[in-house]
């Protein structure tokens, strides 16, 4: 079962329609939060809320630790660290030069859009 826990929440507009990105990794860009470029960037958020474009979009900050719900494509188990797994904003297990955005304290199952657990890095991007 996926839990949050002590989560700094930094609030932006949504440059972009994040109604269907909830749990997702989300980028700062000029015009406010939006979704990563790729795969295995670094990601300073993950979408707590499910805004429209212009409409303030909480994203709760990676880099300070705590317990967030987190969407994955299908292939992440427990225990593994957790990178950006495309510009759609959701997880995967890490690879080679990822940046690693946590860790899953449960696994997805291998189903593609399961909502999981991911304990936040603490530290700067730490390369997988």
């Amino acid at each position: 079962m996926a839990v949050e826990k002590a989560l700094v929440i930094h609030t932006e507009v949504a440059a972009v329609d994040l109604s269907s990105s909830q749990f997702c990794a989300l980028v700062l860009a000029s015009g406010g939060w939006q979704l990563p470029s790729g795969a295995g960037v670094v990601a300073q958020g993950v979408l707590q809320n499910a805004p429209a474009a212009g409409v303030d979009a909480q994203g709760a900050m990676i880099g300070h630790g705590g317990l967030t719900k987190a969407r994955t494509n299908g292939t992440v188990a427990k225990g593994e660290a957790m990178a950006v797994a495309a510009s759609t904003g959701k997880f995967r297990q890490a690879q080679t030069n990822d940046i690693v955005c946590g860790y899953a304290v449960d696994g997805d199952g291998g189903v593609d859009g399961t909502v999981v657990t991911m304990m936040m890095d603490r530290g700067p991007g730490i390369i997988a």
